[in-house]
């Protein structure tokens, strides 16, 4: 039974309340879990490191189900979709979406040549008119330029209406055209049209007019039929074509909720440390760029920040999977160098993830001492004495380029208060050709050299000269300095 459209309304903002109440309430838990775990981190009480381990463990598994929730909402709406458009679009709106067709135009004008008629029309009909993405002679009928009519002109929506043939020779003495205003207005008086389907549906018709009362052959008619066949196949065309924008949009859509899913609410809280970051989508794609930070044991911190090859939804789920290996690896006080491997590990058995660039490093602000690994990524400014300099040593090649098992390189320094690393995706410098990638390298560095006041003023500075705008590539930028010994 097909429900009342405003019922089906209804629903939809009952279960858009329930998906904003639901959301809140998970942010909210969220807030109260990270709290809960920096107090643990803070603390020397091995069973609250215990119990924060377990919340980290939790949140996870919450980021891998959303993943894979996410995915499977996708591939349901792609199976919808390949068959309905959105709820709120008609099959009249999405046929006359594109506007004026070249292909209808040109079978028209075919139309007429074979028939020897004035005007001929690809007509679809919708609720208050009718538009003629196919047309050919109504500038000789008066209407030079026309490509719409309200629906109370158009004798095509009785093909519709009756889904079959109309052939009318001489419309003003006809009971059904006699008086009708494309007969007594514009002048119509003969007339011969078949019905064009789209999805099993009447939506228009093709058809023939004459300015003059004529008589329609039975091969008239056949003509015209196969006429139509061939508009239908470029209405289907037409569909399709709207049917792959929309996929396109909820894909986009979901791969964006689910990478803002992979981005922590906020930096963890750790003294001595300060932390910045900041995301920048690309104009058209979800890339797979991502970061996150944590506070560990012993007021340490642990940062990562990684990119995944490709886009879309994939991209956003591969990196969801690659945060979650991270995370369970430093849970168990792996180094960087060990939790790299283990990520090159899962990248030699899941072709998604494969070819990623990663960093990830540990810093004890008790020592200054920062460890961090990094494979296939580019290279990270370091922020020392008033200088910034690119760090040009070599590291581990991108995920997967070395078999699973492989022992993988990380660096030692010794940070002095005051100094920073800052690390980035490729999208905030790499460009064609390659000297441009370098000269923006450059920018880069001697941004980081000019005096910032805190790592965020850093982040936002970077943003505004080297990303002002739109971009083709998305970006990660993160920002770790160590601070004064508190007094």
């Amino acid at each position: 039974m097909v429900r009342p459209s405003q019922d089906l309304e209804g629903d939809r903002e009952a279960l858009g309340g329930a998906v904003r109440d639901e959301q809140a309430a998970a942010t909210r838990a969220q807030a109260w879990g990270r709290l809960e775990r920096e107090r643990a981190a803070a603390s020397d009480d091995p069973v609250l490191h215990v119990r924060a381990a377990e919340d980290h463990e939790r949140e996870a598994a919450d980021h891998g189900q959303r993943a894979r929730d996410a995915h499977a909402d996708l591939e349901r709406e792609e199976r919808r979709g390949a068959r309905t458009l959105r709820p709120e679009e008609t099959l009249f709106e999405a046929l006359t979406a594109a506007g004026p067709d070249p292909a209808l135009d040109r079978l028209t004008q075919f139309a007429s040549r074979m028939l020897g008629t004035t005007v001929s029309l690809v007509s679809l009909v919708g609720p208050s008119s009718q538009v003629f993405p196919g047309q050919a002679g109504l500038a000789d009928a008066g209407l030079e330029g026309v490509r719409d009519t309200p629906l109370e002109l158009s004798i095509c929506r009785h093909v519709v209406e009756r889904d079959a043939p109309l052939v009318v020779s001489d419309a003003a003495a006809d009971d059904l055209l006699g008086g009708h205003p494309a007969v007594t207005d514009v002048g119509i008086a003969a007339y011969a049209g078949v019905p064009l389907h789209t999805q099993g549906a009447p939506v228009g018709a093709l058809c023939a007019m004459e300015l003059h009362a004529r008589e329609w052959s039975a091969a008239d008619v056949q003509l015209l039929d196969d006429f139509a066949h061939t508009a239908e196949a470029v209405l289907e065309a037409r569909y399709a074509g709207r049917l792959a924008v929309q996929i396109a949009e909820r894909e986009r859509r979901a791969s964006r909720v689910l990478q803002q899913s992979l981005m922590p609410d906020d930096l963890p809280l750790v003294p001595r440390v300060q932390l910045a970051a900041a995301y920048r989508p690309a104009e058209h794609l979800v890339g797979g760029d991502w970061y996150d930070a944590f506070r560990l044991p012993g007021d340490r911190v642990a940062f990562a920040l990684g990119d995944v090859v490709g886009h879309g939804l994939q991209a956003a789920a591969a990196a969801a999977q690659l945060r979650n290996v991270l995370l369970s690896h430093l849970l168990q006080d792996a180094s960087p160098a060990v939790v790299l491997a283990r990520l090159n590990d899962l990248a030699a058995v899941r072709e998604d993830v494969a070819f990623s660039s990663t960093v990830v490093g540990i810093l004890d602000p008790a020592t200054g001492e920062l460890e961090w690994a990094a494979a296939g990524h580019p290279p990270a400014v370091l922020c020392a004495g008033g200088r910034a300099t690119v760090d040009a040593a070599a590291d581990n090649p991108l995920l997967a380029v070395r078999p699973a098992s492989t022992p993988l390189s990380s660096r030692r320094l010794k940070m002095h208060p005051g100094d920073a690393l800052v690390l980035y995706t490729d999208g905030l410098v790499e460009e064609r050709p390659a000297s441009q990638t370098e000269a923006r390298l450059e920018r880069l560095r001697r941004i980081c050299e000019r005096p910032w006041a805190t790592p965020q003023a850093l982040v936002d500075k970077v943003l505004a000269e080297l990303r002002p705008g739109p971009a083709d590539d998305d970006v990660a930028l993160f920002v770790v300095r160590l601070g004064e010994p508190e007094a």
